[in-house]
């Protein structure tokens, strides 16, 4: 697999964290069994990535803009 497949599958990995984390926040808000350390869990876990994945986005983007740059 390269570098494209791997970058689509973490953000795939992303999604389905927040989505998760949305989930359980939404289930404990209308009183279905989840404990409070299980959705603080999930969503930093969910937050952590998401920032991860922007700054990759970032550090592709600066990449970019300097091989713009160049001149041959």
């Amino acid at each position: 697999s390269g570098f494209k497949d791997t970058l689509e599958a973490f953000y795939k990995e992303v999604d389905t964290q927040l989505k998760e984390a949305d989930r359980k926040t939404a289930e404990f808000a209308v009183g279905k069994r989840q404990s409070l350390h299980e959705i603080m869990i999930a969503s930093e876990k969910a937050g952590v990535s998401f920032k991860l994945l922007v700054e990759i986005r970032n550090k592709l983007l600066d990449a970019y803009q300097e091989i713009m740059r160049m001149s041959f």
